[in-house]
């Protein structure tokens, strides 16, 4: 029982050491947040949307209230169309640059949730 106590306390310490446990500063990316309108009730409407954020990267940001963070993800708004259906997505870097593409469907307009332009959250990061 010792051991495996030992082992969580290691293993939380060391998230908390390298990183891994942040807390998002709301007022320091005020100026770099973008209001996404994508509630994958309306396809139409979501196209619409998706077609003001298409080749801008985006920071895509879970916190809960008091800033914690708890994911943190680089990409793009991509859409699709095939014949007369139109879908919108999320698209990590790292699906956009490979050849196994991956969609993801979050929920921007969630409290939760937090959009940033890329460009302008690294300047401010970096600062």
């Amino acid at each position: 029982m010792k051991k495996i106590n030992f082992t969580l306390i290691i293993i939380i310490l060391s998230t908390y050491c390298f990183g891994q446990i942040k807390t998002l500063d709301f007022a320091k990316f005020n100026d770099c947040i973008i209001n996404v309108e994508i509630h994958y009730k309306d396809r139409e409407k979501d196209y619409v949307e998706a077609q003001k954020y298409i080749d801008i990267e985006i920071i895509l940001i879970q916190a809960n209230k008091d800033g914690k963070v708890k994911s943190f993800k680089r990409g793009y708004i991509s859409t699709l169309v095939k014949g007369d259906y139109k879908g919108t997505f999320f698209e990590s870097v790292e699906s956009k640059n490979s050849n196994k593409k991956t969609a993801e469907f979050p929920l921007f307009a969630d409290k939760k949730y937090y959009c940033y332009k890329a460009k302008c959250y690294d300047t401010i990061e970096n600062k």
